[in-house]
């Protein structure tokens, strides 16, 4: 396992995650969970792409892109979204306005 925070994290700038985030983390701009990268808390940006694995509810203002073999157990809100084939998810998704 790469860097564990645990803990809330806020950035007004983006954010990659690649490691193990055990808190809420919200961004001003773009997060991106890499691969081996795990949030054990709810997720919030104007930007989102997760490649990884969420373990919370994830807020979207704009767009959310969720990658092939990624996990998602939680609520989704998004103004847009993009799901590529492989995705597990377990939660309602709510898109729009």
């Amino acid at each position: 396992m790469g860097s564990v925070v645990k803990g809330n994290m806020e950035s007004k700038h983006s954010i990659r995650v690649d490691g193990h985030v055990a808190g809420n983390l919200k961004s001003d701009e773009k997060v991106i969970i890499g691969v081996q990268g795990e949030i054990g808390g709810n997720l919030g940006a104007t930007d989102i792409t997760i490649e990884g694995c969420i373990r919370g509810d994830v807020m979207a203002k704009n767009n959310l892109h969720i990658s092939k073999n990624a996990e998602v157990e939680g609520e989704i809100y998004a103004l847009e979204i993009s799901i590529e084939k492989g995705v597990q998810i377990n939660g309602r998704i709510t898109t729009g306005q």
